[in-house]
C-alpha cells in the first residue's frame, strides 16, 4: 500500500492523494485516511485540525482523500492510509508563495515572435511549481505599445 500525490500545498490550497492498494483485493471503502503527526514535536494529529493547519477529506469510496491546507505554512504533515494491519505514510508540507523572479534579467524577442515568459519564472519557495500556479498568475506589460502578454 502506498499514497501519491504531491509534497508540498500552499497555503489556503489543495492536494489530491491517492491510494495505491496491494493487495489490490482491498475495498477502497475500507480504508482509513488519516493524520499521525508532525514532524514539528509540538504538532499532534488533533492540533491539525483543531488549529485549522490543514484538513483531510476521504472520497466517498475511500480511495482518494483531499488535503485542504490551512492559514499556516507548517512543514512535516504526515497522512497515513490504512488496511487492516497494513499502513502508509505520505509526508506533505504546508508552504507560503514567498516569490516571484525570472531566471533571466532580459530577453531578446524578434518582432511578430512569442516567447513563454513561465519557462524563465521561478517560484520560491522553489518546492513550489509554476505549472501549478501559472493559472492563478496575472501579467501585464508596462509599455504595452513594445510588447502585450498574454498568460504569461
Amino acid at each position: 500500500m502506498s499514497i501519491t500525490g504531491q509534497t508540498t500545498v500552499l497555503i489556503g490550497w489543495q492536494i489530491d492523494l491517492s491510494a495505491s492498494r496491494n493487495p489490490t483485493y482491498a475495498d477502497p471503502a475500507t480504508l482509513r485516511w488519516r493524520f499521525v503527526k508532525s514532524t514539528d514535536k509540538n504538532i499532534t494529529d488533533d492540533t491539525i485540525t483543531n488549529d485549522h493547519i490543514a484538513t483531510l477529506t476521504p472520497s466517498s469510496d475511500g480511495s482518494t482523500a483531499k488535503l485542504t491546507a490551512g492559514d499556516t505554512a507548517k512543514e512535516g504533515l504526515l497522512i497515513e492510509v490504512s488496511f487492516k494491519d497494513m499502513t502508509s505514510t505520505h509526508e506533505v508540507n504546508i508552504v507560503e508563495l514567498t516569490g516571484l523572479r525570472f531566471k533571466e534579467q532580459s530577453i531578446t524577442i524578434e518582432v511578430g515572435h512569442t516567447f513563454q515568459l513561465t519557462n524563465i519564472l521561478w517560484a520560491f519557495p522553489t518546492s513550489v511549481s509554476i505549472k501549478d500556479i501559472k493559472d492563478n498568475l496575472s501579467w501585464v506589460s508596462d509599455n504595452s505599445s513594445i510588447a502585450s502578454v498574454d498568460n504569461g
